[in-house]
């Protein structure tokens, strides 16, 4: 069976058998931090709400413990703080499109952030997850580079690391996992004029966000058409055909699967950028 139609979430995954493991379920960040740090000969992973891990463990994924992350006093807050907001890490699917605060905040995102896969994800799943999992059709990171959102990482040696959402790509995958680093927070620039658009109509081959700051300042993020999401900056006065030929004319080249040539991918990229510049003109400030 062709493992890109089993990635694309096409075809189901086997229950084939799930390796013995030890199960860890702290309640405090410093307790799940300590739970990571095994021996060389061990591995461990998070997990919070197991969508992803359980399927990396159905795929032949063999670590010796798995820390849930479900009790973590911490990861679960949504809160308003110095113009942005914070977003905890175990924020399910579902309580982004219905909490109120980010509905008051960031009603863009929340709206965008309904259309995630079926119920059971939306219930289930949570933004660090999606996140964490580095999957290049998850419209979480792409969304949030849109944003100009920044990930917040506690790690074992007490230190706190924040990464830009769009500079995420740059860091090897796994690194931070293997690290023992721990995804807590995510934050999110909220007020002024912000606005974001999002379309996912054709997916799996691209799905594209855009986001403008009010101040003349627009971003834009590609998945699926890509390993990694890719954000580019752009300044919002030029023309939006102008716009979007630029921004797809530069992109690196986009992936070539059965879903799609790289060609195609390009130029489906600059159509619906410019449909959403477009769109964003025309709501106004």
């Amino acid at each position: 069976m062709d493992h890109d139609l089993m990635e694309a979430g096409w075809v189901s995954r086997g229950h084939g058998s799930i390796a013995t493991f030890e199960l860890i379920r702290p309640t405090r960040v410093v307790d799940a931090l300590a739970a990571h740090r095994v021996a060389e000969d061990s591995s461990a992973a998070y997990m919070a709400g197991g969508i992803d891990q359980i399927n990396r463990m159905q795929d032949g994924a063999a670590p010796d413990r798995v820390i849930d992350l479900s009790r973590v006093q911490g990861l679960t807050g949504i809160s308003e703080k110095f113009g942005a907001l914070n977003i905890g890490a175990g924020v399910t699917h579902h309580r982004i499109e219905t909490d109120p605060m980010i509905a008051s905040l960031a009603p863009d995102l929340a709206a965008a952030w309904a259309t995630f896969g079926n119920i059971r994800v939306r219930m289930a799943g949570t933004i660090g997850g999606n996140i964490m999992a580095r999957h290049p059709n998850y419209d979480g990171p792409v969304l949030l580079a849109a944003c100009g959102a920044r990930y917040v990482f506690e790690k074992p040696d007490g230190m706190t690391s924040l990464i830009d959402a769009d500079s995420w790509p740059d860091v090897p995958p796994g690194a931070d996992a293997a690290s023992g680093a721990l995804l807590t927070r995510i934050v999110i620039p909220t007020g002024g004029d912000r606005r974001l658009v999002f379309d996912r109509s054709l997916k799996p081959v691209i799905s594209v966000a855009v986001a403008v700051d009010g101040n003349g300042g627009g971003r834009a993020a590609m998945g699926c058409a890509f390993a990694e999401p890719v954000c580019v900056a752009f300044d919002v006065g030029a023309n939006a055909g102008e716009i979007a030929a630029e921004i797809a004319g530069a992109l690196p080249v986009p992936i070539r699967d059965v879903f799609a040539g790289s060609d195609y991918r390009r130029r489906m990229a600059r159509v619906l950028l410019e449909r959403q510049i477009t769109l964003l003109a025309e709501m106004g400030p």
